[in-house]
């Protein structure tokens, strides 16, 4: 793990959240501490690990994310702060490497503006090279990791649809998402058969499809990504 961020001393003054709370977010009052560990598939090969941890501070939750992928060379550390009281977002940071190229991400809000940088090694017909931000976002913007590990405090039920945007800082720009509870699916993954809501996420990338079980605790156990061999499953 890769030194210390700075997340823990960004306070929730700095977000500057508009009155009306965005319209993806679950009920603040939902959220819960949670620690999770995944194991990535490539088919039925084991290639990775991933550890998901959210802890609660005096002025924010704290999601973080480690991830190992050895067969890509990626090692990286995902930090996002949430607001305490709306779960919009304050601060967003990105460390680690994938393919020998250093990951160095950091961006912060203050209402509707996002500011910082962006350095990942993009796709070609992405914007290449180091990204500054500093930009306005259409109102109700959240983040892009925060919107995965706050979606199982969301009210989901057979029908469930919203369309909202988040920022994706990897490449430094806003997607419209659609996010719909297409069923149940009867899922097997090392910590156990769950029955869960499969929730389908359109749009941004390429369509994932995420599991959530209808039990307490509300847990993610699987995610898998259309078109590509990849999966994520609980352990």
């Amino acid at each position: 793990e890769q030194g210390q961020s700075s997340l823990s001393s960004r306070t929730a003054s700095h977000s500057s959240a508009p009155a009306a709370k965005p319209v993806f977010l679950p009920d603040p009052q939902q959220m819960r501490p949670f620690e999770n560990y995944y194991r990535i598939m490539q088919d039925t090969i084991e290639t990775g690990t991933m550890r998901v941890n959210c802890t609660r501070e005096a002025d924010g939750w704290i999601l973080e994310e480690y991830s190992t992928l050895e067969v890509a060379k990626i090692r990286e550390i995902i930090r996002t702060k949430l607001d305490t009281s709306t779960l919009y977002p304050i601060a967003h940071e990105v460390q680690g490497i994938m393919a020998g190229n250093q990951l160095n991400i950091s961006v912060t809000w203050a209402g509707d503006k996002v500011k910082g940088y962006s350095d990942f090694p993009r796709p070609p017909h992405k914007r290449q090279g180091h990204l500054i931000i500093d930009e306005t976002v259409p109102p109700y913007t959240v983040e892009r990791t925060g919107t995965f590990y706050t979606l199982p405090f969301l009210e989901l039920k057979q029908g469930y649809s919203i369309n909202f945007t988040w920022y994706n800082a990897l490449y430094a720009e806003v997607n419209s998402i659609n996010l719909v509870v297409t069923g149940t699916e009867m899922v097997t993954v090392p910590a156990g058969p769950f029955e869960p809501w499969r929730v389908a996420r359109y749009g941004g990338d390429p369509p994932q499809y995420v599991y959530v079980n209808k039990s307490q605790p509300r847990r993610i156990v699987k995610i898998g990504v259309e078109g590509l061999p990849w999966s994520f499953e609980l352990i």
